[in-house]
């Protein structure tokens, strides 16, 4: 979906779908075959779990295929015990750990090429520096982007503007997420550098593909 040897980031207001979106490519990745790091910072990785379940990923088999490895830098810090098999980060101010984390995840799932979803990186702004999260985003895009494709999610209104800039200036592509007035979702690709794109507003939402609720799809209109 997305191009090879890409730092993509993905900016949106709260609710606009960007949760859905990572758990939406993690599933596609992982449907042709591609080795998945899921990283989730923002909410519980049972979340995570019940929403691939519901794009039709059996976590438990595919971790046992070695083709996912999921990232927990959520539980710790809201006392939580963590799931089974996640790869945990105690303290999601030590930038450096998390890095550690997902190397261990990447050669979890047998090393490059990989595909790296990171959901998201707003929370590490509440702990650390933007500066320091500007390095940490910039050394996470190097490392990936040598043979694989990382995805991160940020929440624009959360943030100061100028913060928001700097990462969009290191990522290689930018896809904007957005709700209107009437909770209708919207995606536009800024950019995506190298390449030509439409930077235009569209409608997407995500569609269960039959009745037992384990398929579902993005649909562009």
């Amino acid at each position: 979906m997305l191009p090879k040897d890409y730092s993509v980031l993905v900016v949106g207001d709260p609710g606009a779908g960007m949760f859905e979106f990572c758990c939406f490519l993690t599933s596609t990745y992982l449907k042709g075959d591609e080795a998945v790091v899921y990283v989730e910072a923002d909410t519980f990785p049972d979340q995570a779990w019940r929403q691939l379940y519901r794009f039709g990923v059996d976590v438990r088999a595919e971790e046992r295929e070695g083709k996912l490895a999921i990232i927990d830098c959520y539980s710790t810090g809201a006392f939580k015990k963590p799931l089974r098999d996640t790869l945990v980060v105690g303290d999601i101010s030590d930038l450096g750990q998390i890095l550690t984390r997902i190397e261990e995840g990447v050669n979890k799932v047998g090393g490059l090429p990989v595909r790296v979803i990171f959901n998201s990186l707003t929370p590490l702004f509440l702990k650390n520096e933007p500066k320091d999260v500007a390095w940490f985003f910039r050394e996470l895009s190097s490392r990936v982007t040598l043979n694989g494709i990382l995805t991160t999610t940020l929440h624009k209104e959360i943030l100061e503007e100028k913060d928001v800039t700097t990462l969009t200036s290191i990522a290689d592509g930018v896809i904007e997420l957005m709700v209107d007035d009437d909770f209708r979702r919207h995606i536009r690709i800024r950019h995506m550098r190298g390449l030509n794109v439409n930077p235009k507003w569209v409608p997407f939402d995500f569609e269960i593909g039959d009745e037992q609720n384990v398929a579902t799809f993005l649909r562009w209109r």
